[in-house]
């Protein structure tokens, strides 16, 4: 199940730093890309795929960067656990 999956403690940190600076980031960088190893944000871009490639390619492993969407977050009523069912 979804919700039984460890998330590895660096990405939590990110997780929890993006969505507390959430609303200023909106400000000046909707729309486009951000990536984090744990709270240090790295960059932003316009394209995801290459700031995987860029920080994988430095030697970070998918356990200590996530790159995120800066977009409004859904609220919570909002999601549909159905479109994950087959994760």
């Amino acid at each position: 199940m979804l919700a039984d999956l460890k998330v590895p403690p660096m990405i939590q940190k990110a997780l929890d730093r993006h969505r507390r600076d959430l609303p200023e980031l909106m400000k000046r960088h909707a729309d486009e890309w951000v990536a984090y190893r744990g709270e240090e944000r790295l960059e932003f871009g316009r394209s995801q795929r290459a700031l995987y490639h860029k920080y994988l390619d430095c030697g970070l492993s998918l356990g200590e960067l996530i790159v995120l969407g800066v977009e409004p977050e859904l609220p919570p009523d909002e999601l549909d656990p159905s479109e994950w069912a087959h994760v």
